[in-house]
């Protein structure tokens, strides 16, 4: 998801502390599950607690047999991924490091966020060998919904969801994290079935470098 890594609209610590405090309210606001354009007036407000009481990220361990089904599938894909030869015959030697992570969108269907990290040594400033990402859904059994593009080089270490939020009229919102060498990133996107991060739209962003 190098994507991401490339849009982050980054906020140095020294253009000022208006401007810091300016991107940490709208991390908050973020975190909290606010979509900016929608928390105008009461009524969106309402519509929002009402409607979105079943849209969540399941702060639950997912289950290991659903962790060990998607290890398979992310491993499969990666062996058939548009990566350099070398790459994956060295990443067929390590085991990925995962994170897969359960939330309901707006329907109350279950979704899957998955996260696959073949990197040869852990701690900082370590790079992927191959990184994969994907979207699934459990019925009729797990299956992938969208597969991101694989990355390797470019510096990004962590992707991950910090929530799922409700935007009204059947759409849910979802809130991503993506940490770099250098850089942090957060983005709240319109979540679609069937689309990776870059063809889901962009609501807000919020980068700081370190």
């Amino acid at each position: 998801m190098a994507h991401f890594h490339a849009v982050m609209t980054c906020c140095h610590r020294r253009a000022g502390d208006s401007r810091a405090s300016r991107s940490i309210d709208i991390h908050k606001r973020l975190l909290c599950g606010a979509a900016p354009y929608r928390a105008s007036t009461e009524h969106a407000k309402a519509e929002i607690r009402s409607k979105g009481a079943n849209v969540r990220l399941d702060p639950d361990p997912v289950p290991f047999d659903i962790q060990t089904r998607a290890a398979t599938l992310i491993t499969e894909r990666m062996k058939s991924a548009a990566t350099p030869e070398d790459l994956r015959r060295r990443a067929e030697k390590i085991s990925p490091t995962l994170i897969v992570q359960r939330f309901t969108i707006a329907d109350g269907s279950t979704r899957y966020f998955l996260w696959a990290d073949w990197r040869s040594a852990q701690g900082p400033g370590y790079e992927s060998t191959v990184r994969l990402a994907a979207w699934l859904a459990p019925s009729p059994s797990l299956h992938f919904l969208a597969v991101e593009p694989p990355g390797a080089g470019d510096g990004v270490q962590k992707e991950n969801l910090l929530n799922v939020v409700d935007l009204g009229s059947g759409r849910t919102g979802i809130v991503v994290y993506i940490q770099g060498a250098d850089s942090r990133g957060i983005q709240l996107m319109e979540y679609k079935d069937g689309a990776d991060l870059e063809h889901m739209r962009v609501i807000q962003s919020v980068g700081v470098a370190e």
